[in-house]
């Protein structure tokens, strides 16, 4: 069962221009983060009104 606290959390500034942008993520950073990622929560956003559109999610 994942662990979805604000430990694990990772968080990550977003470009927030309208635009299409990539972000690369290390996961490791976060010593909370190991072994088989079997499962990810999103939070996108909190604002009223915000739009999130997420194309794929990859895993090299």
């Amino acid at each position: 069962r994942p662990d979805y606290t604000e430990e694990a959390s990772i968080v990550f500034p977003i470009d927030a221009d309208g635009e299409v942008h990539e972000y690369t993520l290390t996961l490791s950073d976060n010593p909370l983060w190991e072994g088989t990622i079997i499962s990810l929560r999103l939070d996108p956003g909190t604002q009223p009104g915000q739009v999130v559109e997420i194309d794929r999610i990859w895993f090299p």
